[in-house]
């Protein structure tokens, strides 16, 4: 049978709440959040490297989150790449963790997913986990991106853009052979 997902009826905080058929555990949809959360939200940013012998991805991780949702709570959702024209593109690539407080703050703790595409790879991609640790220290009153409608040049991928609350400065990936990375 296919992998399935349940949705539960919930609080207002965990409407989003779903279960994982394949490993029980239950998360709160960070991406069917984005576009119909009407809530409060906290946001913030980190920037990821990762090296994988001579190859290197480096991209800012912007992770939105509902403001109301408690510590420990599991999150999940797919990468957000900036484009070249400002907006965002969802990827395949996914992240997940929890929030955790710390002397009044609140941190976004988990890992996050990229994959490498390039033909002298098994199967032609890679992918590698790294940590994240987002301090979350923008707040806006309603979600920070607005789901754009999909073209026919949009990759399948959704986008976004900006809402009137502006979210901090993004970068799409780069990547770049690392000539002193070593190699595995």
């Amino acid at each position: 049978m296919p992998k399935q997902q349940e949705t539960f009826s919930a609080s207002a905080s965990d409407t989003y709440l779903k279960s994982d058929a394949q490993t029980g555990r239950h998360y709160i949809d960070l991406n069917t959040a984005m576009d119909n959360y009407r809530g409060a939200w906290l946001y913030g940013q980190e920037h990821v490297r990762v090296l994988v012998g001579r190859m290197k991805a480096e991209w800012e991780q912007f992770c939105p989150v509902p403001a109301d949702v408690q510590d420990g709570i599991l999150m999940r959702g797919n990468v957000l790449y900036r484009q070249a024209n400002g907006g965002w593109n969802k990827s395949p690539d996914q992240f997940e963790g929890v929030i955790r407080t710390n002397s009044g703050c609140r941190y976004f703790v988990g890992k996050t997913q990229h994959t490498f595409y390039a033909r002298n790879l098994p199967n032609g991609h890679l992918q590698v986990v790294a940590d994240l640790n987002i301090p979350l220290s923008h707040r806006s009153p309603s979600s920070p991106l607005v789901a754009m409608p999909q073209t026919a040049s949009g990759g399948g991928q959704p986008s976004y853009s900006q809402n009137t609350y502006t979210p901090p400065t993004l970068s799409y990936p780069g990547y770049a052979q690392d000539p002193y990375a070593s190699q595995y």
